[in-house]
């Protein structure tokens, strides 16, 4: 991912909405003038702070709508949704975290990560 003024990022999985399909060997902004729409960082055996600390901040500083880590060690989900300007956590119902900007739901079953819609 390159964005106007940030160093160089590459997240696990993400999804941009409504733009032109074609491949792409990169994301530049400033090219498709659209930033990211979600993010899923797949926290394995990196860094803790990275994934649940500085890029919180980042993300919500690019204005990222959402961002969701997947603990597969503690096989745990943590959703962040931007609002004004923040990230306020996503809360779980009956154990599913929803996604508004997907329109599906994530859950970990068995310790793998699922997603579900409807």
């Amino acid at each position: 991912m390159y964005y106007p003024a940030e160093k160089m990022f590459a997240p696990d999985v993400f999804a941009v909405l409504d733009v032109e399909s074609h491949d792409r060997e990169r994301w530049l902004v400033d090219h498709e003038q659209r930033g990211l729409d979600w993010v899923l960082e797949i926290l394995v055996s990196g860094s803790r702070k990275k994934d649940l600390d500085e890029n919180v901040e980042r993300y919500a500083r690019l204005a990222i709508p959402e961002y969701f880590v997947f603990d597969r060690k503690r096989r745990a989900i943590r959703g962040f949704a931007l609002v004004s300007g923040r990230y306020q956590p996503i809360l779980a119902q009956a154990g599913r975290f929803a996604s508004t900007i997907l329109g599906l739901e994530l859950e970990v079953v068995d310790g793998r990560l699922q997603f579900f819609q409807g």
